[in-house]
């Protein structure tokens, strides 16, 4: 009786051409767990980004392979050299596919579905009174664990590598949150990563909340404040998972318990004052 591929453990692949039309899976494993049980349409599904593939598993050679299909995976991810790929048995035929980059961390996929969503941002930072670039991110389930930052806000703010940065609300508290670059359709794509999730929590942002980041460039740090509902113009529905961008007028934020309501002008005058 062979071994059920369902208890199989998992198994990993180092992607070193990612031109190849196929990817080449680890002889001992095949030999192992799969033996003559191999899948006739194998699917693999994202660990994150809600994609999925259904592939071919063929031999190639003397070792078994994703194929007829796999070019695919590759294309609609950005798979690189070197990405390390670990495949996670769900059942008989469906493996679920974490990413991991060279340096080591998990790599976020965009959304399915959620297309370049910053070729329109409307990025403000250059007018007569305050030069620092903000842009109005309505908080979608997109945005439990990452915030991604509009392209041209990224290039206004100067910001051209991973590391960190500091998030702080109108109250003055801080916190340092991991920032993580990820080449997209040709553009470098930055995220707030790690912290991002407690910064979240903290500050009471909710799905369906906007908010206005800034930076602040005297002080090479971010500001969010969070826009009460009350205060939001008419507006048509927005779909889900993106960033919007708008002429934005700033707000001051409260962290629990409540604080009292302000008005957009005021806020205004209160994003301007860190400033300083």
């Amino acid at each position: 009786m062979y071994p059920s591929l369902r208890m199989a453990p998992s198994f990993f692949v180092i992607l070193l051409d990612p031109s190849a039309s196929h990817l080449r899976l680890p002889s001992a494993y095949v030999s192992k767990h799969l033996e003559n049980k191999i899948p006739k349409g194998p699917v693999i599904l994202s660990v994150n980004g809600g994609y999925s593939w259904r592939l071919k598993m063929k031999k190639i050679g003397d070792d078994y392979c994703f194929t007829d299909g796999w070019n695919n995976v590759v294309q609609d991810i950005e798979l690189g050299f070197g990405d390390f790929l670990c495949f996670r048995p769900l059942d008989q035929s469906t493996f679920e596919m974490t990413i991991y980059r060279p340096s080591g961390s998990e790599k976020t996929l965009q959304p399915k579905g959620d297309h370049d969503e910053n070729e329109n941002d409307e990025v403000n930072g250059e007018n007569e009174d305050d030069d620092d670039p903000y842009f109005t991110a309505i908080i979608t389930k997109t945005h439990t664990k990452v915030l991604r930052f509009p392209v041209k806000f990224a290039e206004l703010a100067g910001i051209n590598g991973e590391g960190t940065m500091v998030m702080k609300n109108l109250d003055g508290k801080e916190w340092r949150l991991g920032l993580m670059m990820e080449k997209t359709l040709g553009e470098n794509r930055y995220y707030l990563t790690t912290g991002w999730s407690g910064f979240r929590v903290e500050n009471d942002l909710s799905e369906g909340d906007e908010c206005v980041i800034k930076f602040i460039r005297s002080e090479g740090k971010l500001l969010l404040a969070k826009i009460p509902r009350q205060e939001w113009p008419a507006r048509q529905p927005q779909p889900s998972g993106k960033n919007q961008v708008i002429d934005v007028e700033k707000r001051k934020r409260g962290r629990p318990p409540k604080q009292p309501n302000i008005s957009r002008e005021q806020a205004r005058e209160a994003m301007k004052k860190t400033r300083g």
